[in-house]
C-alpha cells in the first residue's frame, strides 16, 4: 500500500471512502516481524485516522 490509494475498511469506517496519506513500516519484536502502518483520510467528512495496520484495510484503486 502507497501513499495516494485509495481503500475501504475491512472492519471500521463501514461503506466509507479513504484516501492513504501517510505509511510507515514498524519493526516488530519476537515473533510479529516488520509491519506496514498506514494514516488515512475519509474522502467524505475530512476524518483522519490514527496509526493502523495496512492487513485490515482493502485497495480499490492503486496511485500512479
Amino acid at each position: 500500500m502507497k501513499v495516494g490509494d485509495l481503500i475501504k475498511s475491512n472492519t471500521r469506517y463501514k461503506g466509507q471512502l479513504m484516501l492513504v496519506i501517510d505509511t510507515r513500516i514498524r519493526i516488530g519484536s519476537d515473533l510479529s516481524g516488520n509491519l506496514q502502518q498506514i494514516r488515512v483520510v475519509s474522502m467524505s467528512s475530512g476524518v483522519k485516522t490514527r496509526w493502523c495496520r495496512a492487513t485490515t484495510w482493502e485497495v480499490i484503486s492503486e496511485s500512479g
